[in-house]
């Protein structure tokens, strides 16, 4: 294939700005945002005849075709080229919602600081036409901005994603030197960077590393037959290949892969687990949701650019799951970071405990999950935080949160000062077992002294 052409930045349209800005939020750090059209001829691929998507992720691809594309890529740099590090993080932009979703957390002081560079991705042909039950793509939000954008089937978005990632280099990034390349992607674009690892990754060599997060232990499809638009979420997540049925190790003889779960994934992962070694890393977050309180910075943004949250997201049974498990992806990411420049591969922990056929969460007597990595809010609760929800829909990921009551926080802090004193102990454990950057330490101090705690009847 001939390489990808590259148009922008991209200004103007009905909004006049792109969907998903973070400009604002960024500025701060001397950050610069900017949207780029990328358009080309995308390969499209299959496993080669006579194979199959193995349960050990040696699967063997090759190129059936090609499709033309044009799609957009948003990237978030320092101003200045010399503060960057020269790692580049691209990120696979989700589409389970119908609309066009980074997951790059871009409110995390340390990103910043660390001089990193982030480069989203729109490589689905939800996030450019929507679906047609619910089309609210890109194409949709902006019809003036995104006009000329297609991608005709989810087939080319492994090339798309190559093809971005080609396209990184100076000239995008005004004048960033380029070092390395990680690919990261959450939840449904969990599973395509898992088919992407395990398939084109062996042929096309370009990345560095992954980082999966929240991720189901599944794959994607290699090659729909050329399908086109899809009408709803049901014929992203299970057709032609349900691939929540699927289960798939990821590949470990290439690059190093860091995975970091929340509680919600802990069963679906159960039977494709496996060990950490010298090129993989695997996290679990216990007390932990799929879509935690990380994600207000996303909520944010679709009430600004959607006029309100996506329907059916709204949860009305149980209070939320609101551990923000920004701290450790961070982390991982930094550890990510020193294991491809030094060689210093990052700790690993016990994942959450299971027992029983099929496997169940094993749990203390407070309910909370036993093992995985443990946050200061969940080493000293003032709540049980869990991903278990009676919510239906889009709401069975947001977890619970029960509050104790001032009883039970008086027996196991006396008061206020009790609690503060031991969850300071806990902040301090959890940067020194290398699951919170010790940039992020202030922040979870000044998040414990302003909540509201009732220590009395």
């Amino acid at each position: 294939m001939t390489a990808a052409r590259l148009t922008g930045p991209i200004r103007g349209g009905r909004h006049g700005w792109p969907f998903g800005s973070a400009a604002e939020e960024i500025a701060a750090y001397d950050y610069i945002e900017e949207e780029w059209f990328l358009d080309g001829e995308a390969a499209a691929y299959d496993l080669v005849a006579g194979t199959e998507a193995t349960f050990d992720g040696r699967w063997t691809a090759q190129v059936t075709g090609s499709f033309p594309y044009r799609t957009r890529m948003v990237v978030r740099r320092p101003a200045d080229p010399v503060r960057a590090n020269g790692t580049v993080v691209i990120g696979w932009n989700n589409v389970t919602a119908g609309v066009d979703l980074d997951g790059q957390d871009l409110r995390d002081p340390g990103f910043f600081a660390a001089g990193f560079t982030a480069v989203d991705v729109t490589c689905q042909t939800v996030g450019v036409h929507g679906f047609t039950a619910m089309p609210a793509g890109l194409q949709a939000w902006d019809a003036e901005r995104y006009a000329t954008l297609t991608i005709p089937s989810d087939d080319a978005s492994y090339d798309i994603f190559t093809q971005a990632a080609r396209a990184v280099g100076p000239g995008l990034l005004g004048g960033i030197a380029v070092e390395r390349l990680i690919a990261t992607g959450a939840s449904q674009s969990a599973a395509r960077l898992l088919s992407y690892l395990n398939a084109i990754q062996p042929l096309e060599a370009v990345f560095d590393a992954f980082l999966l997060t929240v991720h189901w232990g599944c794959g994607a499809p290699v090659s729909t037959g050329g399908a086109g638009p899809l009408a709803t979420m049901m014929d992203l997540i299970s057709e032609p290949w349900d691939y929540r049925r699927h289960r798939t190790r990821l590949r470990t003889d290439l690059v190093p892969v860091f995975v970091v779960n929340s509680e919600t994934e802990t069963t679906s992962c159960a039977a494709v687990r496996q060990p950490d070694d010298e090129r993989y890393r695997f996290w679990e977050i216990a007390g932990s949701a799929h879509t935690g309180g990380e994600h207000l910075f996303l909520t944010e943004r679709l009430e600004r650019d959607m006029g309100g949250p996506l329907p059916g997201t709204e949860t009305t049974l149980v209070q939320p799951n609101d551990l923000d498990t920004r701290p450790v992806f961070a982390a991982a990411r930094d550890h990510l970071q020193r294991w491809l420049v030094e060689g210093v591969a990052p700790p690993s922990f016990p994942p959450i405990e299971l027992a029983g056929d099929p496997p169940e969460i094993v749990r203390d007597a407070d309910g909370v999950a036993a093992g995985g990595v443990r946050l200061p809010d969940v080493r000293v609760p003032v709540a049980l935080l869990t991903a278990t929800t009676p919510e239906q829909g889009w709401g069975s990921l947001t977890g619970s949160r029960e509050a104790f009551d001032a009883a039970t926080l008086r027996a196991r802090y006396g008061d206020r000062d009790g609690y503060l004193a031991q969850y300071d102990r806990a902040v301090d454990e959890a940067v020194e077992d290398g699951i919170v950057p010790a940039a992020a330490a202030s922040g979870l101090r000044d998040a414990a002294r302003a909540r509201t705690l009732a220590f009395e009847d």
